[in-house]
């Protein structure tokens, strides 16, 4: 059995956690715009097949979006994910969506492949 995490390089969840819970008070401002895509290829030794492969995930609230997918072929395990961030300010109401969004993509980034030797 082989466990791999497809994504290997880069991270893009920001940890906006509110450690003194204390209200927040000024806008979010994530500094410059980003367009960012990503696809990796491990191509493995061996014959093996996907016992489990993490689902495709889109997360999408307006002005940012997150998409990856996983995918086995030919004995590669091939990851793609894109991440667009159309307005780097946001006001504060929305910090929990946006503490949200990102936990999402933390937890995405976590997950893992499982390969068996056929």
């Amino acid at each position: 059995m082989l466990i791999i995490r497809p994504r290997i390089f880069g991270n893009k969840s920001i940890n906006l956690e509110n450690e003194e819970e204390k209200p927040r008070l000024l806008p979010i401002d994530l500094h410059f715009t980003e367009m960012s895509i990503d696809h990796f290829e491990i191509k493995l030794e061996g014959d093996f097949q996907p016992e489990e492969l993490p689902e495709p995930a889109t997360f999408d609230i307006k002005d940012i979006v997150y998409k990856s997918k996983t995918e086995f072929k030919n004995n590669t395990l091939i990851y793609h994910r894109e991440y667009i961030l159309n307005n780097p300010s946001f006001e504060k109401e929305r910090y929990e969506e946006l503490l949200k969004f990102f936990r999402q993509i933390d937890r995405e980034q976590r997950a893992t492949a499982i390969l068996i030797k056929k």
